[in-house]
């Protein structure tokens, strides 16, 4: 599939027949991520469906449904946990709002997709997870959740996986001892009242590329250690700020150190100019026998590459594009499949539980400190 196939594969919505038993989901919210992430991915799978949305107002909503092929516009959040036809709810809402609707959705005993980052900080997340623990002990029927790190649903990120074990033949690179990531965009994209820039709505690089570098690197030294849940401890950590305000991070560069003894540098922010490109989307990852370089880990559907060096002089390079597909189409899928029973380990198809998403807060708020900004509200 060529370069543009792909993107065309991304951006425009199928018209895939329902099964009987097709998934019901309400989305909580008009964002603009909705498309990709949600309605479009649901368009091309038989398993899902966009039931329900509701917006700010009933008319935004009215109008979204429309363009977005949404069966049903209810007049709020709560119209939607309360209506027993949806199954699962897709939450895009600012950052500030993933906590409170992430716990009452569980408590209504509906499954739940939450955009990045989970939450604000990780006393949040905790605060979610112990709502998805007492639901869970109380009913028979379990309630699913997963955070939306979309880029690891996608076959880039399970190859990687086999790399780091010594699973990819030419590809050997021993004992991991580094592992780098980047995740940079330009700030010109957004609008100065963007919500990237509003504090109380959990704006901020960090809470936005710097978690999706944070992620990359802690999927990568999980995958190679055959272990979850593992978190690093923050060693340096420098941001930039807003001019407009301090508060906000426009850029970040941390230092992390593994328990293992893997070292980590993240970098992330809207910091990328205009001679570098639209996007900076990098893993280095440094071995005992070689090392590798990925390219767009992020939106490996667009274009990536996978190149290895090794200390024998060695070199290859892999391109890992699969059906083609977005990887927020990988992810629904994956999501759907949980739902359906069809798989049990969220691991094996990349999607993050509630208990890694506490540790990637955990990090997340420790660099805050660090780095001497205020703790999110």
């Amino acid at each position: 599939m060529s370069f543009f196939s792909r993107l065309y594969s991304t951006f425009v919505s199928g018209s895939t027949p329902k099964d009987e038993n097709a998934i019901r989901i309400g989305i909580l919210g008009a964002a603009n991520i909705v498309p990709i992430a949600c309605t479009i991915p649901l368009s091309r799978l038989s398993t899902g469906v966009a039931y329900a949305v509701a917006a700010r107002s009933k008319e935004k909503a009215t109008e979204f449904a429309k363009k977005n092929g949404i069966l049903h516009v209810l007049d709020s959040y709560d119209d939607i946990l309360n209506d027993e036809n949806v199954d699962a709810v897709y939450i895009p809402l600012p950052n500030s709002l993933h906590h409170v609707w992430a716990i009452k959705a569980i408590e209504k005993g509906k499954h739940v997709l939450c955009e990045k980052p989970l939450t604000d900080n990780a006393e949040q997340a905790r605060q979610i997870a112990d709502a998805l623990e007492k639901h869970n002990s109380q009913h028979e029927k379990k309630v699913v959740f997963a955070e939306a790190f979309h880029w690891k649903c996608h076959p880039l990120a399970r190859f990687l996986s086999k790399l780091v074990q010594g699973n990819i033949e030419n590809m050997q690179l021993g004992e991991i001892k580094e592992v780098n990531t980047v995740f940079r965009l330009p700030g010109y994209v957004f609008k100065k009242d963007d919500i990237r820039y509003n504090f109380s709505l959990g704006g901020g690089a960090t809470m936005d590329t710097g978690c999706y570098a944070l992620s990359a690197s802690r999927f990568v030294v999980q995958s190679a250690l055959k272990s979850t849940n593992i978190a690093p401890t923050v060693i340096t950590s420098e941001m930039k700020s807003l001019e407009a305000d301090k508060n906000i991070d426009v850029s970040l560069v941390a230092e992390l150190e593994y328990p293992s003894g893997i070292k980590s540098k993240v970098q992330a922010g809207f910091d990328l100019g205009m001679l570098e490109g639209i996007i900076d989307s990098r893993i280095e990852i440094i071995g005992s026998l070689g090392s590798v370089k990925v390219s767009n880990f992020i939106a490996p559907y667009a274009y990536h590459s996978v190149d290895f060096k090794g200390n024998n002089g060695k070199s290859a390079c892999e391109k890992v594009y699969d059906e083609g597909h977005s990887t927020y189409y990988y992810q629904m899928r994956s999501f759907l499949d949980v739902l359906h029973g069809r798989i049990s380990e969220f691991s094996t198809v990349g999607l993050t539980d509630i208990y890694d998403s506490i540790e990637n807060m955990k990090v997340i708020d420790a660099m805050y400190e660090k780095a001497g900004f205020l703790k999110r509200p």
